[in-house]
């Protein structure tokens, strides 16, 4: 795609090829979505658990989405945490990423709070936001596959995967 718009001089012929670019990027989000599922449900997963400095991952989670905050006008803060924790930082991260990617995706206006907060020996990560909220009756359906709440759809913002693999991913961790 991108030498097909390298050799493409016309705005409206670029305006195509910009889309199939898109589409062709959800497509593969949307198969490497499928095949963390299918990994996780195997059973076959490696897991790598090791001291990860969860302020470091946050803090690049912020800057990855700070500007998608910027565009959308929103407060976003992540409070960084010196803490260390036990885990697989791949897993992790996807974990982390898919909450605070929502929360920023289905904020509209106002704001988004990444922190985390000791609970015993335990340590809690919290995304708070102003968004439109989950109902009571749809909180474990959200982590089912292909489930999604009837917000307005736009091609990049996934089919209902992302939650899915959190679930798994934090079974699969216990965390």
């Amino acid at each position: 795609m991108a030498s097909l718009a390298e050799a493409i001089s016309t705005p409206d012929l670029l305006s195509h090829v910009d889309k199939a670019t898109n589409a062709l990027a959800g497509v593969e989000d949307i198969l490497e979505a499928l095949l963390d599922i299918s990994k996780l449900d195997s059973g076959r997963v490696a897991v790598d658990v090791t001291e990860v400095a969860l302020g470091d991952m946050l803090a690049q989670l912020g800057d990855e989405l700070a500007p998608l905050a910027a565009k959308k006008g929103l407060d976003f803060h992540i409070v960084v945490p010196t803490a260390t924790v036990q885990s697989d930082a791949t897993f992790l991260r996807r974990i982390l990423q898919n909450l605070v990617s929502n929360a920023v995706r289905y904020t509209t206006t106002g704001k988004v709070l990444v922190g985390a907060r000791r609970c015993g020996n335990d340590l809690r990560v919290e995304v708070h936001d102003t968004g439109p909220g989950i109902p009571p009756d749809q909180h474990q359906r959200v982590f089912d596959e292909f489930h999604r709440l009837n917000t307005p759809s736009h091609p990049t913002e996934g089919v209902g995967l992302g939650l899915a693999i959190v679930k798994r991913a934090c079974e699969l961790l216990d965390h």
